[in-house]
C-alpha cells in the first residue's frame, strides 16, 4: 500500500515539473448511495486535490482525497468514507487559462469505510479499506488570472468492508482552487 501511495506522488510529482498549469484545491463533497438508497444515508464532507493540467495535451492527472461523514437519517445506516484517488482525465484541446472545458476521468480509489446502524437502532459497527474504481464528468477552468473551480459528478464503485454489500455512489463536488 505504501508503495502504491509512493509510487502515485512521485509520478504526479515528476508531470508538475512538465506541466503547463498546475493547480490545487478544496471541495466540497456529497456521497449519494444508489444501490442501498433508502436503507443508508447521504454523506457529507470535503476534500483536496492536485490536478496537472498538459497545455496543448488532451491528459490530465488527478490526485487528491475528500472524507464524508454519513448524516443521520431516520432508521437510514450512516457510512463515513475516507477517500484518496489517482485520476486519469481526458479534456479538449484548450488554451492556457481556459474559462469553460468539459474533462472526462477514470481512477482507482483507496477507500476506508464505517458503516454504522441508525442512530436509532443496535447492530455491528463494520470498518476496512477497500480499492475502488471512479469514472467521472464535468467541468473545470479558470475564472481569473490565477484561479481555478472544477464542478463534477463521479460514479464511485467498491465493496463494503464487512457488509459485502456494492458501495455503488454518485459522489457530487464543486471547488476552488489556486494555480501553482
Amino acid at each position: 500500500m505504501r508503495a502504491i501511495l509512493v509510487m502515485m506522488i512521485l509520478a504526479t510529482t515528476a508531470s508538475v515539473a512538465a506541466a503547463d498549469e498546475s493547480v490545487i484545491e478544496i471541495d466540497g463533497a456529497l456521497v449519494s448511495p444508489l444501490m442501498k438508497k433508502g436503507t443508508v444515508s447521504d454523506s457529507v464532507g470535503n476534500g483536496a486535490e492536485m490536478r496537472v493540467l498538459f497545455n496543448g495535451d488532451p491528459m490530465t492527472l488527478m490526485v487528491g482525497g475528500f472524507y464524508a461523514i454519513g448524516r443521520p437519517d431516520g432508521d437510514k445506516g450512516q457510512r463515513d468514507v475516507y477517500d484518496f484517488h489517482f485520476d486519469f482525465g481526458y479534456e479538449a484541446k484548450r488554451a492556457r487559462g481556459a474559462a469553460f472545458l468539459p474533462f472526462l476521468a477514470v481512477g482507482l480509489d483507496v477507500l476506508n469505510m464505517t458503516s454504522r446502524p441508525a442512530a436509532t437502532m443496535t447492530g455491528p459497527t463494520f470498518r476496512g479499506t477497500t480499492i475502488g474504481f471512479n469514472a467521472r464528468l464535468g467541468v473545470q477552468g479558470f475564472f481569473a488570472k490565477s484561479w481555478f473551480y472544477t464542478v463534477n459528478a463521479t460514479w464511485l464503485g467498491a465493496i463494503v468492508p464487512g457488509t459485502g454489500d456494492d458501495f455503488g455512489s454518485v459522489v457530487l463536488q464543486a471547488g476552488i482552487g489556486i494555480e501553482l
